[in-house]
C-alpha cells in the first residue's frame, strides 16, 4: 500500500515537473521569437526628400494602412534629419500612439497647405506597457512627420513653418 501511494505521488510529481518544464521551454521559445523578430525588423528606406525649415530631410513614406499601423514601431535608431511621413487621404485629427516604439519621437502635423499646425514630443511606450497614451493634433492635418524626439526644438521648427514635399508628391501617385 505504501509503495502504491509513493508511486502515485512520484507519477504526479513527474507530470507536474514535465508540464512546468514544457511551459518554460515554450515561454523561452516565444520570447526568443519576439527578440529575433525585433532584431530582424529592418529600418525603413529613408529614400524620399522633403524640406522642413530649410533642412533637407530623408523620409520613408507611410501611405497604406499597413505602413501607417507599423510606423516606426520596433525601430531602435533613427538617423538625424530622417523620419517617416504619413500621408492621409484628407485632413483629420489623426491620432498616434507609441506602442512598441523604442525611441522618443516628435510628431509634426502638417495641413493641406503644407503648414505645420502642431508639434508634440512623445516618449517611447515599451511592449510590456498596457496603456499607451494617444497623441492628437489641436487642429486637423493631412500629413504627419515623425522624427527623433527633440529634433523640432533643436532645429527651430515651429508651428506656422512651411514644409516642401513637392518632390514626394510628384513621385507618388495617391
Amino acid at each position: 500500500m505504501k509503495f502504491a501511494i509513493i508511486a502515485s505521488i512520484l507519477i504526479v510529481l513527474s507530470v507536474v515537473l514535465y508540464t512546468l518544464r514544457t511551459d518554460q521551454i515554450v515561454s523561452i521559445h516565444d520570447l526568443s521569437n519576439k527578440i529575433t523578430k525585433r532584431m530582424k525588423r529592418e529600418s525603413p528606406k529613408y529614400d524620399k526628400k522633403m524640406v522642413v525649415n530649410n533642412i533637407e530631410m530623408s523620409v520613408a513614406l507611410a501611405i497604406s494602412k499597413e505602413e501607417q499601423t507599423q510606423g516606426l514601431m520596433e525601430i531602435s535608431t533613427l538617423p538625424d534629419n530622417a523620419g517617416m511621413l504619413f500621408i492621409f487621404d484628407q485632413e483629420g485629427g489623426w491620432g498616434f500612439w507609441m506602442k512598441n516604439t523604442l525611441i522618443p519621437l516628435d510628431m509634426i502635423w502638417i495641413n493641406k497647405s503644407f503648414e505645420i499646425v502642431d508639434i508634440q514630443t512623445a516618449p517611447p511606450c515599451p511592449p510590456e506597457e498596457k496603456d499607451c497614451p494617444a497623441y492628437r493634433p489641436t487642429v486637423p492635418a493631412k500629413y504627419v512627420l515623425e522624427v527623433n524626439g527633440g529634433w523640432a526644438k533643436r532645429n527651430n521648427v515651429t508651428v506656422g513653418n512651411k514644409v516642401n514635399i513637392d518632390r514626394i508628391l510628384s513621385d507618388v501617385s495617391l
